[in-house]
């Protein structure tokens, strides 16, 4: 009887424990341990504009090198501009949750025309 109540209670704490790392990891509040990447610290009014014009810089290099021969053939792909219009982009502030700058990125990006298929908010990818 007593080791089935250690058990249970074992498995809680495991259970909380792994509970709690997911939820940081969902609102952002983890270690970023990776390189090429542009890092955008803080977030104020100009921010919205600057990922908006990244987004715009990126999605004209990826046109260039969206043509068959470029596709088929890596050598002919157009290099980009700066390392800005390859990586992805990290905003880092402490005065917005993750979600609040999600949601306005992506208003920002649907406000200007820019497709959420190509351009993702919130580490979904590409």
């Amino acid at each position: 009887m007593n080791g089935l109540i250690l058990g249970a209670v074992l498995i809680g704490f495991v259970s909380d424990y792994v509970t709690s790392v997911i939820d940081s990891i969902q609102e952002g509040h983890t270690k970023v341990c990776e390189e090429g990447h542009t890092l955008i610290l803080g977030w104020n009014q100009s921010t919205i504009r600057i990922v908006v014009q990244i987004a715009f810089l990126r999605r004209a290099w990826r046109m260039q090198n969206e043509t068959w021969a470029r596709r088929a053939f890596p050598w002919l792909r157009v290099p980009p501009s700066s390392p800005v219009a390859k990586h992805p982009v990290v905003v880092l502030a402490n005065n917005m949750s993750k979600a609040e700058m999600d949601e306005q990125l992506a208003a920002a990006m649907d406000a200007r025309g820019i497709s959420s298929k190509r351009t993702k908010v919130s580490g979904e990818g590409g």
